[in-house]
Formats: C-alpha cells, structure tokens, sequence
C-alpha cells in the first residue's frame, strides 16, 4: 500500500475509536453521575437509564437522516471531519456544567 493511503486508513481508524471510545461510559457509572447531580434512585433510572439515553436517540436518528443523503451529494473526506467536530464540541462544552440538581435540567 501507498504511504499516503496507510495513513488515511490509520487516521480513520484512530478517529472511529476515539468516536466510540465512550460508548459503554456512563452504563457502570449511573450511581456516581446520579450522585454527582444529587438524583433520587428513581430520579436515576428515569432520566439518566431513559430520558438521556432516548435523547441520543432521537438525535442520532435525526442527524443520520440529514446526513446520509449529504454523505452520496458532498466529499466524504470534508464531511466526515464536519461530523466529528460537530459532535466534538457539545462534548468538550459538559465540563463547565456545574455539579448540581441545577446542572442536569
């Protein structure tokens, strides 16, 4: 192989991983975010085991449907970078949310 394809394919890959490099995050860890924004049990499994993991889904769902068609219109190589940091920045924003019953909702 090409260097210059080596490399794409190693910038890909590292950039997939890091993608889904939190995926099974929060899952172990519902007790000590809950904790962390003083959430009842109940309060718990409502919003951080329903409400936060349906929002990501209707998100995802949303975004896959504006772009998947974009995806067959425009350069793939230019919206691919556009999709990571758009998904990028709303993540690096969550550490100024302070750690409160004012910080979830």
């Amino acid at each position: 192989l090409k260097p210059e394809v080596k490399y794409q394919f190693g910038l890909l890959l590292v950039t997939a991983t890091l993608i889904h490099a939190d995926q099974n995050l929060a899952a172990p860890n519902l007790s000590a975010i809950a904790d962390d924004f003083e959430m009842t049990p109940m309060q718990k499994y409502g919003r951080l085991g329903g409400l936060v993991q349906f929002g990501f889904f209707l998100i995802g769902g949303a975004v896959s449907l504006l772009i998947g068609p974009m995806a067959d219109k425009l350069d793939r190589t230019t919206l691919l970078p556009a999709v990571v940091c758009c998904g990028a920045v709303p993540a690096l924003f969550s550490v100024f949310i302070p750690s409160s019953k004012a910080g979830f909702f």
